[in-house]
């Protein structure tokens, strides 16, 4: 009898396979770079400034957002835009370089001395020149009375004056001159001459 030859084996049948992963498209790259960018903006024009935070803000990781936030801040087109936001709210606000380094002179040259008359009794907040007036943050006035129904009168009041922190003054003044690292002043203003002017408006009064 004639032996049989073994059979081959059959050819596996190829199933065609896909892949979970998309590329994203050009317009979707554009898109997202838009957002982020978008946020950073909105972030830095929020924060004061600060960089490493607009650039967390906009989705960057810690350990990069620094290095991210000074490319972005280099951008010809975040840097104009950034400035004409910045130019807006100060005429929105009718706001000046000057009114904000005066506020800041008025702080750090404020003089607890000038809220007296010379026979130490306390000046009312009308007779304060305007840079002692300006550096105050806040006036609170309670009245004290004596006795209960019909005989309850007022016998005085207790006044609380707080005036703006020195310290937070002269940290604003520091990081808008770029104090604190070796970027240039935000601001190009003589700050010298800005206190100077806020110390002769005071020995008029």
């Amino acid at each position: 009898m004639r032996g049989m030859a073994p059979a081959k084996p059959a050819k596996p049948h190829k199933v065609g396979t896909t892949s979970s992963k998309t590329t994203p498209k050009s317009g979707q790259n554009k898109l997202a770079v838009q957002q982020r960018r978008s946020r950073f903006i909105e972030a830095y024009l929020s924060n004061g400034g600060n960089i490493t935070h607009a650039a967390i803000s906009a989705g960057f990781s810690a350990k990069s957002a620094a290095s991210q936030g000074s490319v972005l801040l280099k951008n010809p087109k975040i840097a104009e835009e950034i400035a004409k936001r910045q130019s807006e709210e100060l005429k929105k606000y009718r706001l000046t370089t000057d009114d904000f380094f005066r506020s800041l002179a008025q702080a750090l040259h404020f003089d607890a001395r000038k809220l007296y008359r010379e026979n130490g009794t306390l000046k009312s907040v009308s007779e304060l020149d305007d840079d002692t007036a300006a550096a105050l943050a806040g006036l609170e006035i309670f009245e004290e009375f004596a006795g209960a129904g019909a005989k309850r009168a007022l016998i005085g009041w207790t006044k609380k004056l707080k005036w703006l922190d020195k310290n937070a003054a002269r940290d604003q003044l520091g990081k808008a001159l770029r104090l604190y690292g070796d970027q240039p002043p935000a601001v190009q203003v003589n700050f010298v001459d800005v206190m100077r002017a806020a110390r002769e408006r005071s020995k008029r009064r």
